[in-house]
């Protein structure tokens, strides 16, 4: 993608971003788009939520964490910490746009919330996402898109008529309430120009499902009567829905009387368009039953790209049920720029979506992939004024984190992957082993350790007299869920299927590889002893 020269309409504007999971950081995204400096604030032991919805994963982190999170600079700090909370009071006093989507009441109890922010930076505007709102009878519920989507009718009226109510097939909830509070932080950017003063932007997921039932609801007030679900028909038109043809779906949406005559003109259906039961919309909604089954039958002659090219020719609104795949290939797509690489620090080339904003000025633009957790840590601080010494002394307390990742960096961890499937899958040591969480003393990062029992022989139960003690390595400092910690976890649980008849013989202990270094490797030595306990060696247990 040809990244613009223009910096964007929101160049200048400084945004801090406590949000994670979707509803967050798909609006901070969309602000970073528009050229705003947006800092993703995390904390310091595993980061945001998606960073682990997977998989798939792309280097350590989600291909959902990726597909939300790029334009964003990372900052890992601790805000459970006095100095962590300091931090971000510090950062919210030179910004303009604060977000967060925490239940209510979280980021007040950390001191972070509107009324205590607004008093250091009375023009801060500070946008809240929850899944019901600040008020109101359900304000301290949990709130998730799915839960959203229920609550508020809208799988209520999604779904084959004689099916159950679905879910979308993507998070509307979510996505939705990160329009609204873009809409909300535009329209609090300009009041401010006038005032001079912030604002607190209140935007819940349930809400905006709930407006977006538009016409549903409307329907609704009107007659009393419950609204249905019509699968991919419309309840106010006709014919609008998808028909089979000879092959594949079609899509079709006559949406006016001038369609219509459009429309039975292009598939050889004359005899209908001016007969009294379809003349109008009115009229064809209320004969629904009849005239379904006649296009159905007449689409059934050929099929959906030649109607596809037949009707649009005649300027009726037509087209496949694409799949995914099919969607991100079509020519207009990329016409379009709505898909775009980039390349990652630690994933390398990213394929992402583009944005759907084109502005003639100044136009939107892709200038950062996402963060690694922490990346931009100390680059953040000192802009903010902390000296080296000072963000030195935070890390070493452990109140913030400074991950920096390359390519090849991800390529040795994941040659030392390929060396532990080498050494533990050996078909002459025969290994029972349990995955354990032992937490470094020496060390903020997490390591993996693991019980290992070892037999010699190639099959069944066998003397464990005479074999000798054998050293395996274990990537560790990856993050939980990565492609990494993924093959160690496989490779553990198929060594305790093949191996389930040995018993426990030999103790493991586990140290870390230099005690005074940032080790990305543990090595665990089978030691004679009478049990199969874990005992590691300078660590410490929560």
């Amino acid at each position: 993608m040809k990244t613009p020269k223009a910096p964007g309409p929101l160049a200048g504007i400084k945004v801090l971003d406590l949000t994670r999971a979707l509803s967050g950081p798909f609006a901070t995204m969309i602000l970073g788009d528009l050229g705003a400096d947006v800092i993703k604030v995390e904390d310091v032991w595993h980061g945001d939520d998606t960073r682990r919805w997977g998989p798939p994963f792309q280097g350590d982190d989600a291909a959902y964490f990726l597909s939300i999170n790029r334009n964003k600079r990372g900052l890992s700090v601790n805000v459970k910490t006095p100095e962590g909370r300091q931090i971000v009071q510090e950062l919210a006093k030179a910004s303009d746009i604060m977000m967060e989507n925490f239940r209510p009441g979280t980021a007040a109890r950390l001191g972070l919330g509107y009324q205590e922010l607004s008093q250091g930076n009375p023009g801060l505007i500070y946008a809240s996402i929850s899944g019901y709102g600040q008020t109101g009878p359900s304000a301290g519920l949990p709130g998730y898109d799915a839960v959203a989507q229920a609550v508020s009718g809208m799988m209520s009226v999604t779904g084959e008529a004689d099916g159950e109510p679905v879910r979308s097939g993507t998070s509307l909830a979510d996505v939705g309430a990160g329009m609204w509070a873009v809409i909300g932080i535009l329209a609090a950017l300009h009041a401010r120009q006038a005032t001079g003063r912030g604002q607190l932007i209140d935007i819940s997921l349930m809400d905006g499902q709930i407006a977006w039932l538009t016409y549903v609801a409307g329907k609704y007030f009107a007659t009393g009567v419950t609204p249905g679900r019509y699968g991919s028909a419309h309840e106010s038109v006709a014919p609008y829905q998808v028909f089979p043809t000879a092959d594949e779906p079609l899509m079709v949406a006559v949406g006016s009387d001038g369609l219509w005559r459009r429309f039975t003109a292009a598939t050889g259906l004359d005899e209908l368009t001016d007969d009294p039961r379809y003349a109008t919309n009115p009229d064809r909604i209320q004969h629904r039953d009849t005239l379904i089954p006649r296009i159905t039958q007449a689409l059934a002659a050929r099929g959906c790209a030649e109607w596809t090219d037949l009707l649009n020719a005649a300027g009726v609104p037509a087209g496949p049920v694409n799949t995914v795949p099919a969607a991100l290939a079509q020519p207009q797509v990329a016409a379009r720029e709505m898909v775009v690489e980039l390349e990652h620090p630690a994933a390398g080339m990213l394929k992402m979506l583009g944005t759907p904003l084109k502005l003639s000025a100044e136009p939107a633009s892709i200038r950062r992939p996402p963060p690694v957790l922490g990346q931009h840590t100390d680059e953040i601080l000192a802009e903010a004024g902390y000296p080296v010494g000072r963000i030195a002394e935070l890390r070493a307390a452990g109140v913030i984190r400074l991950q920096e990742a390359t390519r090849y960096k991800r390529r040795r961890s994941a040659s030392r992957s390929r060396m532990l499937a080498w050494t533990l899958t050996r078909p002459a040591i025969h290994m029972r082993a349990m995955l354990a969480g032992v937490a470094a003393s020496e060390t903020t990062s997490s390591l993996f350790a693991v019980s290992l029992m070892s037999a010699g022989g190639s099959s069944g139960a066998a003397s464990l007299t005479g074999s000798a003690p054998v050293s395996v390595i274990l990537v560790t400092n990856v993050t939980s869920r990565s492609v990494t910690w993924q093959l160690n976890v496989r490779l553990l649980k198929k060594l305790d299927r093949s191996c389930s008849g040995i018993s426990p013989s030999r103790l493991v202990r586990a140290c870390s590889a230099s005690r005074h270094s940032s080790a990305v490797a543990m090595r665990a030595s089978l030691l004679s002893a009478s049990d199969g306990s874990v005992q590691p060696e300078g660590t410490a247990h929560d």
